[in-house]
């Protein structure tokens, strides 16, 4: 299930990313209460993933209904740590994972060293969180003078299932998303069956050619 609380999610990019949307059940709640209303109710259906889209976007139903100008420092954050606490066992018993999405925000007030930014939702999230993945672009992907798409480095900067701060370089392609090849090829490099000379990719004495020709060959791998 997606709960899509930024009306962002469009059938076609989904389906480019190769999601079945014939088992894709979406929902946009009005706030952030009645969301994690429908988190509870998936979980009892038996529904094993859940992906909310995003944390920023889960407005509490007394912000929706204050005037422009009222303070709601404060709101969100009560929300979710409330909601936290109602779901983590809940999701637990059923099996359930849910991925919440968020955004980077600059830390009001932060000084002296350390990372100026921090996450929406305040810090109940990341207490309960088992894990949480931070992810950054580092570059883009270029075909000619176009961008095709962007490189990515993801940071585990929490992890309660296995050991923290591992860290990754995933290549994400606009019109497609991951690219699952260039996973496989890095995952091969690392074990060493294939390896790379300079820019030519080799199996062995064998030479591949290029990454683009290495891709291609490790398709029927």
């Amino acid at each position: 299930a997606y709960i899509d609380m930024e009306m962002a999610l469009t059938k076609e990019l989904a389906a480019m990313a190769e999601v079945d949307m014939s088992s894709l059940l979406v929902a946009r709640p009005i706030n952030g209460e009645e969301a994690f209303e429908v988190i509870e109710s998936l979980s009892d259906k038996g529904y094993g993933l859940v992906v909310v889209d995003s944390v920023s976007a889960l407005t509490p139903e007394d912000e929706i209904g204050a005037d422009y100008d009222q303070s709601s420092i404060g709101l969100q954050a009560r929300l979710v740590s409330k909601a936290m606490r109602k779901i983590i066992g809940l999701i637990m018993r059923n099996n359930t994972a849910v991925v919440m999405i968020n955004q980077v925000r600059d830390a009001v007030n932060k000084m002296g060293y350390g990372d100026p930014t921090t996450t929406s939702g305040g810090r109940a999230l990341k207490f309960y969180s088992a894990l949480r993945i931070k992810m950054a672009r580092t570059g883009w992907i270029t075909k000619g003078d176009e961008k095709i798409g962007m490189n990515i480095r993801a940071i585990i900067i929490k992890n309660k299932l296995s050991r923290p701060q591992m860290q990754t370089d995933l290549e994400f392609i606009f019109d497609k998303g991951f690219d699952v090849l260039s996973d496989r090829l890095n995952v091969l490099l690392s074990k060493g069956d294939i390896t790379l000379v300079g820019r030519t990719y080799m199996i062995g004495d064998k030479k591949i050619g290029s990454k683009v020709e290495a891709m291609e060959y490790i398709k029927g791998i």
